[in-house]
């Protein structure tokens, strides 16, 4: 199950996706939704369509 996100553990993860990882914690993300018996080659084109979205729309702003 996806955690509920605090504020600061919301901020973490925006920063997490907009910084030089944020595929990686992208592809964790998308992970944590999907079974382990969720075929790997079905979630490797869930991870990729999710991979389309700009990441700078992951930018914190003030």
């Amino acid at each position: 199950m996806f955690p509920r996100f605090s504020p600061q553990s919301l901020h973490d993860t925006a920063a997490g996706l907009a910084g030089p990882d944020g595929v990686q914690v992208s592809e964790a993300m998308v992970r944590c939704l999907f079974s382990s018996s969720f075929p790997e080659d079905a979630l490797a084109e869930v991870i990729a369509q999710n991979l389309k979205f700009p990441r700078a729309a992951a930018e914190l702003h003030a």
